[in-house]
């Protein structure tokens, strides 16, 4: 039974947030709603806002409605409707669910005074309803009136996506500017005008000016549902291998007309998907250090109608490429022992710039560039010119 309880709660003038009903009756008592009574009956800038909140025990995921008119007490009603779930339930299917509930009964509010009229007698009954519809079927199809029936689906639940990585890239699927603004947390709308596919979620982060956390959280939340892909860094001196999945894109048509919509750049026509094999295929393992640089040297992609960075990471995405992590590991001790032969200016440049902590093997090149903010092309000539550091691939 994924949904534990309904809640409707409601501002009233003079005693302030009310639990007015729950089903099932007396899951919370009065001291527990007081816990989250501010959470519920919110600020009016947070109306229409998704919110979910964690107790130690369930999460509360709610969208409270404000609304304004001179036939109300003070001229405005703050009431919300909220869905009670275990702490190990995935809420994020459920969102859809709340946020049309809050819309369905805000409308019906204006339009005919549901809220404040008789309906509220009839609203604990079809809170009920929903709530079992919804852990039967993962779905309500259940009569307001005479004229109204609210119909919400659980959405599908998509494979939640693992933790990002503050040097990860987040990767547009869709045009993110285009989602409805009223259906976006906050977060998530500060964040996208920076998810531009070059942007790595640190960068993300500073430039939004939102803490590096909530970054995160934000954008594995926009992977898991399918708007984003989170992906290695693009860089020019980074090194990719084919993968055998690679024949798929002889077979499969939506796979095909995908690779040639996103890879294609320019006024050329698109380039075949059998072209396209064939560019990836050059990604072998008999080019052991064949860098994308190396790529665009051998191939005029501009030419082409091919975006190199769109290419590369359709690759990846589609699991068609793998990008080969690049570990520095520094042997310092050796350095230290041989110090009379070492050039001292260049020890002391890799000394002052990494630090050697994260030169243990156990950091990709990626990571230790996002950490000490500087390109892979700097690290790599400052760390090739090292005779102390080596680098195994994987």
């Amino acid at each position: 039974m994924a949904v534990k309880a309904v809640l409707y709660s409601e501002f009233h003038v003079t005693l302030g947030p009310q639990l007015v009903f729950q089903s099932p009756s007396g899951f919370f008592t009065k001291d527990q709603f007081g816990d989250i009574d501010k959470y519920l009956i919110s600020k009016p800038e947070l109306a229409g806002k998704v919110l979910t909140v964690r107790t130690e025990r369930y999460q509360i995921v709610s969208c409270p409605v404000h609304i304004t008119g001179d036939r109300y007490l003070r001229n405005y009603l703050l009431f919300n409707v909220a869905l009670v779930f275990a702490v190990d339930v995935a809420v994020a299917p459920f969102e859809p669910v709340v946020r049309k509930l809050a819309s369905v009964l805000r409308s019906l509010e204006i339009e005919i005074g549901y809220i404040v009229g008789d309906g509220k007698h009839q609203l604990e009954a079809v809170l009920h309803s929903v709530r079992d519809e919804l852990n039967r079927a993962g779905r309500a199809d259940v009569p307001i009136n005479v004229a109204n029936t609210l119909r919400l689906q659980v959405a599908a639940q998509h494979e939640e996506c693992p933790l990002v990585e503050l040097h990860e890239v987040a990767v547009p699927l869709c045009n993110l500017r285009e989602l409805p603004r009223e259906q976006l947390d906050w977060a998530i709308a500060e964040l996208i005008p920076h998810i531009n596919g070059a942007n790595y979620a640190k960068a993300i982060a500073e430039r939004s000016e939102v803490h590096v956390a909530i970054v995160l959280k934000a954008l594995r939340c926009l992977a898991t549902r399918g708007l984003v892909a989170i992906v290695p860094p693009f860089q020019f001196h980074s090194l990719y291998l084919v993968t055998r999945e690679v024949g798929r894109l002889l077979v499969d048509p939506k796979l095909q007309h995908e690779c040639e919509i996103f890879t294609h750049f320019g006024p050329q026509a698109r380039l075949s998907a059998s072209a396209l094999f064939e560019l990836y295929c050059d990604f072998t393992p008999r080019h052991a250090y064949w860098t994308v640089a190396d790529f665009t040297e051998r191939h005029d992609c501009i030419k082409l109608g091919v975006d190199v960075r769109r290419f590369i990471y359709f690759g990846v995405i589609h699991r068609l490429l793998r990008k080969v992590a690049r570990h520095p590991i520094r042997d310092t001790a050796g350095a230290l022992k041989d110090m009379k032969e070492v050039d001292i200016e260049s020890f002391e440049r890799v000394e002052t710039s990494v630090p050697g902590e994260i030169l243990e093997g156990k950091h990709t090149t990626d990571q230790i560039c996002c950490e000490v903010e500087i390109s892979i092309r700097q690290l790599g000539e400052l760390l090739d010119s090292d005779p102390y550091t080596h680098f195994f691939y994987r």
